[in-house]
């Protein structure tokens, strides 16, 4: 699923043709310029606000871009240290834009200012979301250990506040008889 950097500006939606061959499936189109030298795209997605402005990013090995104007524009924050095997899990916060990359922690986007800065109390994590006013992080790693069961939330209202009262984590194996049904991650 990852595209190296001669793929990285086409990005194709292919599907099965009456022949057996690939074709490119309808209503699919070219969207601007290839990425930065010899860096790859690791994750695509479009955001789209609460009053309809729609973003198209991409995150590549080390930044994040939003399509603007028929190009790419780098978001200003941090550089990334993203490998072609990294997982970006995104999710909403008001009309800011959440994402984890499960190496270094979580970070918000802010589409006024057009930057992406590290949340600092979040915890490392591989999938976000958002639930009763909270963000929500899951498969959390602590002093390099990884914890695929355990949960941990924000403070109601909060995203960046993970030590009040309202914030918590859970270990989700302890259930009676100490067996658990399913686990995805």
């Amino acid at each position: 699923s990852r595209m190296g950097t001669k793929l990285s500006p086409n990005i194709v939606n292919l599907r099965p043709g009456d022949d057996d061959w690939l074709k490119i499936r309808p209503g699919t189109e070219l969207v601007g310029t290839v990425a930065t030298a010899n860096e790859e795209i690791v994750h695509v997605a479009v955001f789209t606000t609460a009053i309809g402005t729609e973003y198209r990013l991409r995150w590549r090995l080390t930044g994040v871009d939003y399509y603007s104007g028929g190009t790419w524009v780098t978001l200003s924050g941090p550089a990334l240290a993203l490998s072609e095997y990294s997982i970006i899990s995104t999710t909403s916060w008001n009309d800011k834009l959440d994402f984890a990359d499960g190496a270094t922690g979580v970070y918000e986007i802010d589409f006024d200012t057009f930057s992406y800065a590290l949340i600092a109390a979040a915890p490392i994590c591989r999938q976000i979301t958002t639930f009763a006013g909270r963000l929500v992080a899951s498969y959390i790693t602590e002093l390099g250990v990884v914890y695929p069961a355990r949960i941990k939330w924000s403070e109601k209202n909060d995203n960046t506040d993970w030590t009040s009262q309202g914030s918590g984590e859970e270990d989700l194996l302890n259930t009676p008889g100490g067996i658990v049904d399913t686990q995805l991650g």
